[in-house]
């Protein structure tokens, strides 16, 4: 969309809302959502969920992911499909982050500034809904270790286009200090069991999310791009007999070599205990799982 349709198009829902709002136009019919088009995203907040300001800000954020993850999947793993986000408003305690729906929907909420605002998980979510397709051609979701691949490949691909992100789940922090102290301090959950038991996602999202994430970057900065793709673009579930084939190795060696360039990274960097001191100031010691308790 030109930007002069981009405002055109904010111009009138503006101008519908306070035509409702000012005159009661029964014939206009309610206004009780606000929409706006970018060229491959569709934003969508009932009213009060957001301003226009925040919706512009969201399509132009957006718009940049979706180039970006485009540019990384390759154009047979783009949708055909413009993709619809909603946005929900605050972010109550209780509730869960953002998500991606069965449709491909994307569903964000707005978190406070320092946590990342209204577009902290954008591209994380964008990522899933990437994904829709493929995973509706091939059934993934029949597969246990879906999750995994799933929820690792789709942080990877959102640290990679937003490296600048400061909410959840590295909260702005280096990926190898974070990965490095649950794996240092005894306190990673094995890769293994993240794998066989989804149902640690959320419960141990802390480990979990930045576990697999690096898991990812691992296999992208040491056996290339494409191999990153062909674990999650697969076609079938990842086994150990899978990864044989695919990179020469099995999970169990996968697995370890991935802890030892982690552990490597970590003793590399100086002011981990700084980095780790933050990064607790946003996580709370009770929100970490423990071998034996939670699993």
């Amino acid at each position: 969309m030109t930007a002069v349709a981009h405002q055109a198009r904010r111009v009138w829902l503006l101008t519908a809302a306070l035509v409702v709002a000012a005159c009661g136009d029964s014939t206009a019919g309610p206004v009780d959502r606000l929409e706006l088009d970018g060229e491959h995203v569709r934003f969508v907040a009932p009213v009060g969920n957001a301003t226009l300001e925040e919706m512009e800000q969201g399509v132009e954020e957006a718009e940049a992911h979706f180039a970006s993850i485009a540019n990384l999947v390759g154009p047979e793993n783009t949708p055909s499909r413009r993709i619809i986000v909603v946005l929900e408003g605050p972010k109550h305690p209780n509730a869960t982050g953002g998500y991606a729906d069965a449709a491909g929907t994307v569903h964000i909420f707005q978190y406070p500034d320092w946590l990342g605002g209204y577009f902290s998980l954008l591209a994380h979510e964008m990522a899933h809904s990437f994904r829709d397709e493929y995973n509706d051609s091939v059934s993934t979701w029949n597969w246990r270790t879906a999750g995994f691949i799933e929820e690792g490949f789709a942080e990877f691909v959102a640290l990679t286009v937003d490296p600048a992100k400061i909410g959840f789940p590295f909260y702005g922090q280096p990926e190898e200090v974070i990965t490095g102290y649950w794996i240092t301090s005894d306190q990673a959950i094995p890769m293994e069991v993240l794998r066989q038991n989804h149902d640690l996602n959320q419960p141990c999202e802390y480990q979990a999310y930045t576990q697999r994430a690096s898991w990812f970057r691992y296999i992208d900065e040491t056996y290339g791009r494409q191999a990153a793709l062909d674990i999650a673009y697969s076609g079938v579930e990842v086994t150990s007999e899978v990864m044989q084939l695919l990179l020469g190795v099995s999970m169990a060696e996968l697995d370890a070599a991935w802890e030892q360039w982690v552990v490597a990274r970590y003793a590399a960097l100086p002011d981990q205990s700084e980095v780790i001191e933050a990064y607790f100031r946003r996580v709370p010691e009770s929100g970490v799982c423990v071998a034996g308790v939670d699993y």
